[in-house]
């Protein structure tokens, strides 16, 4: 799901800044609904480097992963509003509000899109697979080849020199 602030939100009153948060920001709350009616939850803290510039996303937190399989670290931070779904049917994204609340009509996004796609699994070194091949097979090749020729055995007489 992807969402853009609204136009109004450079001038909007936004709290002011926390020990982990450098800067002032607000909160925005998103879910999305499941086919079985069970919510996932996301925190979207918005940030404000100076006063009338575009406001951009900080960080965003899953608050309850609901329906949704998330690909998260340990923090709960992620990286998109959604996840994997886990069963077919209808999901319905909803944006839930701001805090602290920002007076209308800049308390709505501008947009919000709801994505749908499928993940694919990266195989990033598959190219290797017919080098590896090759190499197995002739490294076979070798062994089998050295093993025959171990087998004669060669006799030398040494000769020893003498310095006169």
């Amino acid at each position: 799901m992807k969402f853009w602030p609204n136009e109004k939100w450079k001038e909007a009153p936004f709290e002011t800044p926390l020990p982990d948060i450098d800067y002032p920001h607000v909160f925005l709350y998103f879910n999305i609904t499941g086919p079985q009616n069970i919510n996932a939850s996301f925190e979207v803290t918005i940030i404000r480097t100076q006063f009338n510039s575009t406001p951009y996303v900080y960080q965003i937190i899953v608050l309850e992963p609901g329906s949704l399989t998330e690909s998260i670290v340990s923090t709960n931070k992620t990286m998109e509003i959604g996840g994997i779904v886990n069963q077919s049917g209808n999901y319905t994204a909803r944006f839930e509000g701001v805090f602290p609340p920002i007076p209308p009509p800049a308390d709505l996004p501008e947009s919000l899109t709801l994505y749908k796609g499928i993940p694919q699994k990266s195989s990033p070194n598959t190219y290797l697979l017919p080098i590896g091949v090759l190499m197995i097979v002739f490294s076979f090749i070798l062994l089998i080849w050295s093993r025959k020729t171990s087998k004669r055995v060669i006799h030398r007489k040494s000769v020893a020199l003498s310095k006169h």
